[in-house]
């Protein structure tokens, strides 16, 4: 066993913090389940189509796909999507399998850097997220009134 090194985050020391992050340790099948949902969602959208993009920040990664439901009053359901702030891209996350939310909700989910592209910062993605959210709350309204392309056809 190696010798613990100094605390970088409440008791944990680098390495520590490092495993705790790797989520192959906690699902040896992650690469084979990631590309099923890559898959899923390149085949979903060919029959949903391709979602609204549009900016919710400075930064150029800052956007949001929008799905939109038939449902023009409905509430609007925000993904933020996994990947240990190291992976995964917005256009991932249509899963038409497990499409529930969007059947009875706008289906938003926001884009965002990776840490590794952000000098290591968390604090930089939480506040690129942040901004996604508060988007959707200062545009939720223009969202249910305006009616857009159903998420099913």
């Amino acid at each position: 066993m190696s010798e613990k090194g100094p605390p970088v985050l409440l008791d944990y020391d680098q390495a520590t913090l490092d495993a705790a992050y790797d989520q192959a340790a906690y699902a040896p099948n992650r690469e084979q389940l990631i590309n099923r949902r890559i898959r899923d969602s390149e085949l979903a959208r060919p029959r949903i189509g391709e979602p609204a993009r549009v900016a919710c920040g400075p930064a150029e990664i800052e956007r949001l796909d929008i799905y939109r439901t038939g449902h023009v009053a409905a509430p609007v359901f925000v993904f933020i999507h996994g990947g240990a702030w190291r992976s995964g891209r917005s256009k991932d996350f249509y899963n038409s399998r497990r499409d529930a939310p969007r059947r009875w909700a706008h289906y938003v989910v926001p884009e965002f850097a990776w840490v590794q592209d952000v000098g290591g910062s968390l604090m930089i993605l939480a506040d690129q997220v942040r901004r996604a959210v508060a988007w959707v709350n200062q545009n939720a309204a223009l969202l249910r009134r305006r009616p857009g392309p159903a998420v099913h056809r």
